[in-house]
Order: structure tokens, then sequence, then C-alpha cells
């Protein structure tokens, strides 16, 4: 605690900081958490991911900073003594109990937690450099626009993500591989009738990522003559269910969302996360059957992104809305893939960082990834993780060595994963 003598809110979001750190969620894997609580904590992290707009490179940043920050600030306090809540964390917790209540619910989460904070203003993430055009679930507005001049070309007003601008802004973050899910999904969306599209897989393999790299090659206008005019608008499931307090209030979102793309043939509509879109307070029936009405229309067509876990619960539930979708299933990824997205974000870090990756420190991390995939698949998020503790760990080392050139050999690789395990 740095010498506080109070647990300040400060001190709960640097723990929500740790919580959504994807290192967190891996190391869960040692612990004997039932895989369904595990995987509700997963769940939990990504929304607050989610509504704090951070990518998980922020993240660790900003922990860290935030972290060095609480203890430069504090003295030591020479002995052990009970903590206790201060009086803001106090009226923190009671707002967050408010926000449970009024959603029907019953157990406080760290998404309410989270909610709390920002609107007292016990956390500030105004540093981060964030997506312009992000969707936030803090500020969202459930107007749509839908005036006849905005049904032709850019949704700029869209409070979701607009993948697609996002793409030919060159927003979105590098995308390797997957070569065989992007063609299965283009097909999906070039027929005629059932062009709907889950994605699934487990939590960190790059369902989202898929969604983004879709966009970034539907950019090129080259692939697919028929999808080139299409604008690809992405929702969260929660963004679409936030603050409703009831079944209905969801349902007539949904309406008001396919009524106004309805008119539009050239949209894509993306639900990143369907499970978002069944809080825990609300019966799931109403809404399923909605959505089912929706996309037996296949105007817009629609991709959702879920869990094998969840996608199995749909179809034990509804059995008829799982068939309106053609599923792609995403795995751990492959050698090649592993080479590629390596390859890809060295580079972008490197020059982030301004380091250079020498050729024995990719091989190194490559070793590293190839002995992981023995115990568990390799995702995307975990590559980019193993490249960031590296970066990191040498640019820390550069300042006490302001000479020392910023060059980054398999020694500091193994140097640095030793020191983050605690070895």
């Amino acid at each position: 605690m740095a010498g506080d003598y109070q647990i300040r809110p400060v001190h709960f979001f640097l723990g929500i900081l740790k919580l959504i750190d994807s290192n967190f969620i891996k190391q869960l894997n040692d612990v004997p958490i039932p895989l369904n609580e595990q995987q509700q904590i997963a769940d939990v992290a990504k929304r607050i991911r989610q509504y704090l707009e951070m990518t998980i490179e922020d993240i660790t940043k900003f922990r860290r900073g935030l972290r060095s920050t609480i203890r430069d600030g504090g003295q030591s306090r020479g002995e052990i003594a009970m903590l206790h809540r201060s009086d803001e964390s106090r009226q923190l917790f009671a707002m967050a109990a408010e926000k449970v209540t009024v959603n029907g619910g019953t157990i406080m989460s760290a998404v309410e937690l989270t909610e709390a904070l920002h609107e007292t203003g016990g956390m500030n993430v105004d540093g981060v450099k964030k997506f312009k055009g992000r969707p936030s679930s803090k500020e969202a507005k459930w107007e749509v626009t839908n005036d006849v001049k905005a049904r032709r070309g850019k949704h700029t007003k869209w409070f979701g993500r607009n993948l697609t601008d996002m793409a030919e802004r060159d927003m979105l973050a590098p995308f390797i591989g997957r070569k065989q899910e992007i063609d299965t999904i283009i097909r999906s969306l070039s027929r005629t009738q059932k062009r709907n599209v889950a994605i699934v897989g487990p939590n960190g393999i790059g369902k989202t990522a898929l969604v983004e790299g879709l966009a970034k090659e539907l950019a090129k206008k080259q692939r697919n003559e028929q999808l080139n005019q299409f604008e690809i608008l992405e929702l969260h499931g929660t963004d679409i269910a936030a603050n409703c307090r009831n079944e209905s209030e969801v349902a007539n979102r949904l309406d008001y969302l396919y009524d106004n793309f309805r008119h539009n043939q050239d949209i894509i509509l993306v639900i990143d996360d369907l499970s978002g879109l069944l809080p825990p307070h609300l019966r799931p029936e109403n809404t399923l059957a909605r959505l089912d009405k929706h996309l037996s229309s296949n105007t817009p067509p629609t991709i959702v992104t879920t869990t094998a876990e969840f996608w199995q619960s749909l179809m034990n539930q509804n059995g008829y809305l799982s068939g309106r979708f053609n599923v792609v299933s995403v795995d751990g990824l492959n050698k090649m893939d592993c080479h590629a997205i390596t390859k890809a974000w060295v580079e972008r870090i490197g020059f982030i960082q301004h380091l250079n990756f020498a050729a024995d420190a990719i091989a190194e991390i490559e070793n590293i990834l190839a002995e992981r995939k023995k115990l568990q698949p390799v995702l995307p998020a975990t590559i980019v993780d193993l490249v960031e503790i590296v970066a990191t760990y040498v640019k820390v080392k550069s300042f006490e060595s302001p000479n020392a050139p910023h060059a980054v050999g398999a020694d500091d690789v193994r140097r640095a994963i030793e020191e983050y395990d605690g070895k």
C-alpha cells in the first residue's frame, strides 16, 4: 500500500488493471478454480477493457506506471496495522451497489466498481491513447443515425466502431494469418441466404482481431467486388444491453438497430461477445427470439463472436437461432502464423519503444512460444504480451545505462522472461 494508512479508490483501480491484464487471466490456469468461474472472470475482464477503451498494450504499461507513482508517493510505515477503506472508497462501493440494485442484480462485480470509479472521478485514463471512434458504454447514446443522407456513405455518427473507416485510416492493429478463416467469412457474407457468421473460440484467441482483419481485407477493395462497398459496424454485446431494466428494452434496441439498417444494403453488423447481449439479471428468451426474427431477413448480415461454451448453451436454449449462422471456429495458431505475428509485433513494438530486435532475439521468442504451445494453445495475445515483456525490460534497463545500445538479443529475452516469471 506504499505506506498509506487507508485503502483508497486508486488502489481498487490498480487491482482492476491487474484483473484485466492478459497475464492475470493466464495465471488462473495454475489456480484450482473451476473452468466456469475462470470463464466468468475472463468475461468480466473483457467487459472492463471495453468500458475503459484500453488495448492490452495500454493496460500493462498504464498499470506499471500507476504502481510506480503510488510507490514513489508513499512513506514506509514501519509497522503492521489493519487497513480500512477511506470515506471515498466507502462512497465508491455504495454507488456500485446502487448500480447492481438498479439493474436488478444481487451480486456486485468489478464491472460496477469500474463504472463507479469513472463516475466518482476515482480513476483517470485520460493519458492513455485511445482509438478515435471507439464505442463508449460510458456515454453510448441510443440514437443510431437514421436520416436519409446518412444511409449512403460513411456512418460517421455511428456510436460503435466503424471498422471499415478505421481500416482505411490505418487505425487498426496489425493482422497476420488466418487466411482460411477470412476466406470462409467472405464466402458466407457473399451468399444470398444464411449470410450470418458466428466466430467461435476461446477468450484471447483473436476473434475480435479476426473481424478487424476482415475489415482490413475488404478495405483493400480487391478481394470481393460484392462486398467492397460494405461498412463493418461493430457494437459490443454489453453496449446494446447496457442499463436495460428488462428484456423488452433489449429487444427494442435490437429492433431499432435492425430497422434502421434494413434499408441500407451496404452494412455488416458485428455484435462482439454475444453473451454480453444477455445480462445475467434478465431472462434470455425474449431477446433471443427477437434476434432470431431479425437474422431471418439476412439484412444486414450479422457477425457475432462468442466462446464455445456460450455457443453450446445457445444451441441448447435455441437451436433454431444457432442455425441462422455459419460457424467459423478459431483455434490456436500454427507455426507459420506464430512466426508472422511475432515478426509483425516485434517491428511494431520495437518502433514504438525505439528498440531493434536482433534475429536471435526473435528466434528465442519463438522458442519460448514453442515450449508454451506444449501446455496450451498459443494465442495472438500471448505473443504480444511476450514481446511487450521483453521490450519494457530492455527499455527500463536502458534508462539505467543511457549510453547502452537499444538492441535486443537472445540473452535479453531469456533474462526478461526469467525475471518476469520470478525465476
